[in-house]
């Protein structure tokens, strides 16, 4: 249907010639990531350090900083505690697993 409809509209445009049909998707190259570099990989893993303090500090202390300097408790306030908590572990895998990527599948390492 499709092969139909593309060749009526370029008759209709006034195209003569036969259409040659190509049924295979042609691919994009993939970009190569690049590894980071030794300065990266330590602001990276300073960053995971900083949200594990954080992190670390919520869970022994059970409240945790919030917007606005507002303090969330586990008891007062579970979801914005989780949440919250929840965003810090992330903030700490991402750097972490970069550095990891980047060390796995550097062509030096």
């Amino acid at each position: 249907m499709g092969k139909l409809l593309c060749g009526l509209v370029l008759k209709l445009k006034g195209y003569s010639e036969p259409l040659e049909y190509v049924d295979e998707v042609l691919e994009l190259p993939k970009e190569e990531e690049k590894p980071l570099g030794p300065v990266e990989e330590f602001v990276s893993v300073l960053v995971a350090i900083f949200f594990s303090w954080f992190a670390f500090t919520a869970i022994q202390s059970g409240s945790i900083s919030g917007r606005r300097g507002r303090e969330y408790t586990y008891e007062s306030s579970p979801t914005l505690f989780i949440f919250i908590l929840s965003v810090n572990i992330l903030l700490i895998v991402m750097p972490l697993y970069a550095v990891i990527k980047s060390r796995w599948f550097s062509p030096e390492h």
